[in-house]
């Protein structure tokens, strides 16, 4: 009997067009034989980051050109007399945001392993929506490294791995066996809070706040029915050349990853990031 272990290890990176992240693979394989028939464990994985948050309607934070813009072409002249004390709302808390992780599947039973992390958020404050416009920027995750203000009020990433292996039949073909996808989900929103803001403000933020969840949820659905289908097409895998079987399933796993990454895209797009599901921030 002949056991073969192949492992991929998949390294990830943010592509700068759409903030999406792919993989980037290495294939490592360590070779012990001992007489006939084979085994192989392989893995691989993938991920990716959405952006969301309808800003007056738009998206873009640095789109916005009405309230913020308006004040900022107020004539020192009409400026308030000194005599007059302006309450500064609180400064926010920058997002610690982190990316999910590739899960380890290595002790997982065969079968689909979901981790949805509980969603983080950052501290905002303000009674007004060019004040909040302004904390979001600076405070709100960056869709990029080193971008100077924020363009999106909430992210959602997922982390994708999946592993199998195959094994040898007698008529010489191979099957995959004990498939294992792994998902990671993690999801950061903003947390307002102002005592001195009137209470239509207030109704106007939940408001905003419960739709925003909601358009990021479905992004966490998507992301689950993938894994769902990922599964499916491993548990269904049909028996398959052994020297091709790999590429193939491989081809299959980044296939659907790609259409996931499509899917999410085009949500976003329909829904305008959420814009049309009532993710507007109010004024």
């Amino acid at each position: 009997m002949a056991f073969i272990s192949a492992t991929s290890l998949f390294g990830r990176t943010l592509s700068r067009r759409t903030g999406t992240l792919v993989s980037v693979g290495l294939l490592l394989l360590c070779v012990f034989v001992y007489g006939g028939l084979s085994q192989v464990l392989v893995s691989g994985s993938a991920g990716s980051l959405q952006q969301a948050g309808a800003l007056q309607p738009v998206t873009k934070l640095s789109d916005i050109t009405n309230t913020t813009t308006q004040a900022s072409s107020t004539p020192p002249s009409a400026a308030a007399p000194t005599s007059v004390k302006v309450q500064q709302p609180a400064a926010c808390t920058p997002s610690a945001y982190a990316l999910p992780s590739n899960l380890s599947l290595s002790a997982t039973p065969a079968g689909l392993k979901e981790v949805i992390e509980p969603t983080q958020t950052y501290a905002i404050h303000g009674t007004d929506g060019a004040t909040i416009r302004e904390q979001i920027q600076a405070c709100a995750p960056r869709q990029h490294a080193g971008d100077s203000a924020a363009e999106y009020t909430a992210q959602t990433g997922y982390s994708m791995t999946w592993q199998y292996s195959y094994a040898q039949q007698a008529d010489g073909s191979c099957v995959v066996t004990n498939p294992r996808i792994g998902l990671h989900v993690a999801m950061v929103l903003p947390a307002w809070s102002d005592s001195t803001a009137s209470a239509s403000f207030t109704s106007q933020w939940q408001t905003f706040l419960t739709n925003l969840t909601t358009h990021e949820n479905g992004h966490v659905d998507l992301d689950r029915q993938y894994a769902r289908e990922m599964l499916s097409d491993l548990q269904n895998f049909p028996a398959s050349p052994c020297d091709t079987i790999q590429q193939s399933v491989n081809g299959i796993m980044q296939n659907s990853i790609a259409r996931l990454n499509v899917a999410n895209d085009q949500y976003d797009a329909t829904t305008n990031h959420g814009a049309t599901q009532g993710a507007v921030l109010p004024k």
